[in-house]
């Protein structure tokens, strides 16, 4: 598979939601036909161009990029995968993960959880903060 072949896979998907023909897309969108051979070469879309692009078309990003939506058992597998990480987590550090996760803490707040559940000092994270 050439190195483009996701690009070009994403702006085909574009091109079909918006209607038009793949050597359509650039102005369909108002961009510059060389900047969509740049992507090509680079091997990438810029994910903010690509959001506004999946929002020009009315459809979900995911439904754009090549590798598509996840299975049903892909996305349980990836559930039962990650509650066997959790149960052999402490508790304390299970749940600053997951408070973390649903955006109910900062990251200082989710490190120093972390810490204290692994029974670590809270000033271990201001001394590695200089290793970053």
């Amino acid at each position: 598979m050439s190195p483009d072949m996701p690009v070009t896979e994403t702006l085909d998907r574009l091109a079909e939601s918006l209607g038009v023909a793949p050597d359509g897309v650039a102005d369909a969108l108002g961009i510059p036909p060389g900047t969509i051979k740049t992507w090509k070469h680079r091997g990438a879309i810029p994910a903010a161009r690509l959001m506004d692009f999946a929002e020009a078309a009315g459809v979900p990003v995911e439904q754009l990029t090549a590798t598509g939506m996840p299975s049903a058992s892909e996305e349980e597998n990836t559930l039962e995968a990650l509650l066997a990480a959790l149960r052999v987590l402490p508790a304390p550090v299970a749940l600053a993960l997951l408070r973390h996760a649903m955006g109910l803490s900062d990251e200082r707040t989710f490190a120093e959880s972390v810490l204290a559940g692994l029974g670590l000092r809270a000033d271990f994270a201001d001394r590695m903060a200089h290793f970053r």
